[in-house]
């Protein structure tokens, strides 16, 4: 998915034009500010969302299992809430660190972002091929989006795309580039849309 920053009024007026083009918005934060929605914005940013009549669901928080280790009752009241108002969770990085199974059944994600350090090696190494394959049917399994992070090649992404992932992020597609360039490289698509 995109990344697009929205830190202010203008970077969602932004947003809003590439409405269509867009699946979605993913703002990555600190887990310290996770448990309290006003640290990280929430209020404001669903309030900016609704002044530009963008839906809850185009905005993704992306979180890393590190959140998942703290404080568990108030982060799942918090990923709870903000779920309920329509805002996606992407788990970021999985399948390294303190990776658990139960994460995927206890916590209300939508999304898993299989690590781009398997990525990296699945032209080389089955075993990578094997936990990418494994992670994508389990999620698809339990109805949770996946994206392959740190896309590079051609060979990649068709590898991606043949073992069942509906989505890949890396420099095969661009490097993270502001909301204003993405605007110029996605408008020739609006166009012919």
């Amino acid at each position: 998915r995109p990344t697009v920053k929205m830190g202010d009024r203008g970077a969602c007026g932004r947003h809003h034009r590439l409405g269509k083009a867009l699946v979605g918005r993913v703002a990555r934060r600190d887990s310290r500010q996770l448990p309290d929605r006003r640290a990280i914005g929430c209020d404001e940013r669903l309030a900016i969302l609704a002044a530009h009549d963008v839906p809850p669901s185009a905005l993704t928080l992306e979180i890393t299992e590190r959140v998942l280790l703290d404080d568990r009752p108030a982060y799942m009241r918090s990923m709870a809430e903000l779920r309920a108002l329509g805002v996606q969770i992407a788990l970021d990085d999985f399948g390294t660190g303190y990776s658990s199974l139960a994460y995927l059944r206890d916590f209300p994600v939508d999304t898993i972002k299989i690590d781009r350090s398997f990525v990296a090696g699945m032209l080389s190494n089955r075993g990578d091929v094997a936990i990418v394959a494994t992670l994508t049917n389990l999620a698809a399994t339990v109805g949770l989006h996946v994206v392959a992070e740190g896309v590079e090649t051609v060979e990649q992404a068709h590898t991606i795309r043949q073992l069942g992932a509906a989505y890949c992020q890396g420099y095969l597609f661009s490097p993270p580039v502001p909301a204003d360039e993405l605007l110029q490289l996605i408008t020739p698509f609006e166009r012919t849309a």
